[in-house]
């Protein structure tokens, strides 16, 4: 649900920022962390703050969205 989710909604709503703007991504510090029990949980935060950190480059040139 969270990677998902995040992709499909990011993916929707970039032609919507004509003007400029920022998405703003949640994760938590499990993603770093390995937590027993929480092994998708944390492998579904670390895919967040890695799309962060991919769409950042992707998107920098681009004036129409900034990925925060």
């Amino acid at each position: 649900m969270n990677v998902k989710g995040l992709f499909f909604t990011v993916q929707k709503a970039l032609p919507l920022f004509k003007d400029g703007g920022s998405i703003i991504l949640n994760s938590s510090v499990s993603n770093v962390l390995g937590l027993p029990g929480f092994s998708t949980y944390a492998a579904s935060k670390a895919a967040v703050r890695n799309f962060a950190r991919a769409w950042t480059l992707e998107f920098k040139d681009r004036k129409s969205a900034s990925m925060q």
